[in-house]
């Protein structure tokens, strides 16, 4: 009898194991058996090599969506180490005894889409090859600064279920942050620029295009304001 598992039934946990097979359970599902799991307690303040340890298993059972397959995984085979976290959730099986899954959730992902924008966010489209323009100046306001706000904010919704196999709470909330002040740096310098004859002389800018682009602070407002019109006047 897996007693730890037992008591851990329905709460979510951090596992690293191996990958010993797999199995279609039916159109939708996959099912991964893992040898010897390590499980462990989130904290979202410290890495998963240092959290405090719920269990160890023979094996356990992950179960994942076919279209999330590659989310977790570009690519397995047998005895690859693997990371995953989800609910634990107990089953009977056929013959009456009992065995016990884990099955993610949302947060189980958030770690991998910290990384695909924290990366993107490292290199500026090569669209932009000169950083002196309108379109440039739009692409910073309404592209990369949302992007880094909207990531910010699902880091803190997460909260204690954040994935920790690479970096903690600390860590990505320092990065993304510093990435949030070189745009905003960027974008006052693009401004300023903007705004002085004679910069956009030396930089051969014809007119000041930084008027015709509110800040995201000074839209997300006005929009604020019509959709409170807009529900005044239903």
């Amino acid at each position: 009898m897996r007693d730890k598992l037992t008591r851990m039934s329905n709460q979510y946990v951090l596992c690293k194991g191996w990958i010993d097979g797999w199995w279609d359970i039916d159109e939708i599902t996959k099912r991964f058996c893992i040898k010897k799991p390590i499980i462990k307690k989130p904290d979202k303040n410290l890495l998963f090599e240092n959290q405090e340890l719920v269990s160890k298993e023979d094996h356990l059972n992950l179960y994942l969506k076919k279209e999330d397959e590659y989310k977790f995984m570009s690519c397995f085979e047998k005895l690859d180490p693997i990371y995953f976290s989800g609910i634990i959730k107990g089953y009977t099986r056929s013959d009456g005894s009992k065995d016990y899954g884990i099955h993610p959730i949302e947060q189980s992902q958030i770690h991998f889409k910290l990384g695909l924008v924290i990366d993107q966010l490292k290199e500026v489209d090569s669209n932009y090859k000169n950083p002196y323009t309108k379109e440039f100046l739009y692409y910073l306001e309404f592209i990369r600064k949302p992007k880094v706000l909207g990531i910010l904010k699902e880091l803190e919704d997460v909260g204690d279920l954040l994935p920790t196999f690479f970096h903690t709470h600390k860590e990505y909330k320092r990065s993304l942050e510093s990435e949030l002040i070189v745009c905003q740096t960027d974008i006052k310098y693009l401004r300023q620029i903007s705004s002085s004859r004679r910069s956009r002389r030396s930089r051969k800018i014809t007119y000041d295009f930084a008027k015709e682009i509110p800040t995201f602070e000074e839209f997300t407002e006005q929009q604020k304001q019509v959709n409170q019109l807009q529900e005044t006047t239903k």
